[in-house]
């Protein structure tokens, strides 16, 4: 491995022990500080996904009152959003590398909440693309500044258990986004819910701005960070980290299965089972809130704890957990009992988000902190087009298809689900090749 090579994978000295959690602790940021704004950095998070579930309960009374197809709700949900999330998230990963984070994500914050509460006065599918793109821009800024702050926040050894708090707050957004949307969409409708959760998010603003700004670079070894590099060699260090590449394309995969489950299962116990809006808000709040929540932290604790042994743990985990949760995701498809289908559901919801936390903890592992940012948007973009961006929208295409063509009425979706959800079964071999590439990388930076 050249020197220009390892800038990209510090992996090799925190393994060695040679990069303990007392490197150089700024003044600025104490650890109370540290702490408290990784609080404020969950509630963004929070917001963040809680806007982006809203939409999935409250497609239902809005298909209705639009006339939109399921094709159209998957490109709502998964397309339209993700094309502009992804082309946006590059740019502004480069500038999280090179300004203020704290105020870049503030300003993100609050396009994103803005364009939420406009939401309210969609008209049209139209309309509601346009919004989506204004959300999808500043959600965009969200993700590579929180893990470029988090990675300064914490020493390696601490970063999963901070991932994993990270990561809680994004079923919990989506728990909430989805009670909100099913009780308020009922009650006030639509409109006045995303008028609202738009609203209330809005009032963090001030709180991210007051957020220290930590010194880039201060766990690297020595304590002293690399020098900026330009985008073209950004993505040739991370092209020519063979564990990266494993990580984008298995971590692709896996969140084609978790996206088109979160923006699908509202539907799916719709017209499989009959519940009304209210009950479908509690059964996908549960399966999402409590599945995704227990999964997501514990996966991040238990990374932590099994990366000591053996760095291979960074790819062999999520693997397992990803190949684990097909049987039980496919099993509430086909459940004949509301009650079964819940269960399964919140089994497979809980052992497949395992990879959120545990991806991104992987990634900042395999990098050093001049590209943080940029590893982070590219970690997003690619999972994005394939996962969230073609998940949900070859899912509601292939409802409308069973459905027009092969007149199979309720079995649709419940095919259609079982068609992305197999992208499960290819996700894990890749993920699991991401261990062994990470351990190989330290035999070569071994002296």
């Amino acid at each position: 491995m050249t020197g220009r090579e390892a800038s990209a994978s510090p992996t090799a000295a925190f393994s060695r022990g040679k990069v303990p959690g007392e490197v150089i602790q700024p003044k600025d940021v104490s650890e109370r500080q540290a702490h408290w704004a990784l609080f404020v950095l969950c509630l963004v998070a929070l917001f963040n996904f809680l806007d982006r579930s809203l939409l999935s309960i409250l497609q239902i009374p809005i298909k209705t009152e639009l006339g939109l197809s399921d094709g159209q709700l998957g490109a709502l949900t998964g397309l339209a959003f993700t094309i502009c999330y992804a082309f946006s998230a590059v740019p502004l990963a480069r500038l999280v590398d090179r300004g203020r984070r704290t105020l870049i994500l503030g300003v993100a914050l609050a396009l994103w909440t803005s364009m939420t509460a406009l939401s309210a006065l969609a008209f049209s599918f139209a309309s509601l693309v346009i919004l989506r793109v204004g959300v999808a821009l500043g959600e965009a800024a969200a993700t590579p500044a929180t893990h470029s702050l988090i990675a300064d926040y914490f020493p390696p050894e601490k970063r999963g258990k901070a991932f994993a708090l990270w990561a809680l707050a994004l079923p919990i957004g989506m728990m909430i986004g989805l009670f909100a949307g099913g009780f308020f969409g009922q009650d006030l409708g639509w409109r006045a819910s995303f008028a609202l959760t738009g609203a209330t998010g809005l009032l963090i603003f001030p709180m991210v701005l007051l957020q220290p700004e930590p010194r880039r670079g201060r766990f690297e070894p020595g304590g002293v960070a690399p020098q900026q590099v330009g985008l073209v060699a950004g993505l040739g260090l991370l092209w020519r980290n063979h564990a990266f590449r494993y990580l984008v394309l298995g971590t692709s995969l896996q969140g084609l299965t978790y996206s088109t489950a979160i923006a699908w299962l509202a539907p799916f116990y719709s017209r499989v089972h009959g519940l009304d809006l209210s009950h479908v808000a509690i059964t996908v709040a549960l399966i999402v809130g409590v599945g995704a929540s227990v999964g997501s932290f514990a996966g991040g604790m238990i990374q932590d704890r099994l990366i000591v042994r053996d760095v291979r743990w960074y790819g062999r985990w999520p693997a397992l957990t990803s190949l684990g949760c097909l049987p039980l995701l496919g099993a509430q498809l086909f459940a004949h009992s509301y009650g079964a289908a819940v269960t399964f559901g919140l089994l497979g919801m809980l052992v497949g988000s395992v990879y959120v936390s545990t991806v991104n903890a992987a990634a900042q592992a395999m990098v050093s902190s001049n590209i943080r940012g940029l590893t982070s948007a590219v970690l997003l973009v690619i999972p994005a087009l394939v996962g969230a961006g073609c998940g949900p929208w070859i899912t509601g295409m292939l409802s409308d298809w069973f459905t027009d063509d092969f007149a199979m009425g309720v079995q649709a979706i419940r095919w259609a689900l079982m068609i992305a959800f197999m992208a499960s079964a290819v996700a894990a071999p890749l993920l699991w090749k991401v261990g062994s590439a990470m351990a190989a990388d330290l035999e070569r930076s071994a002296p």
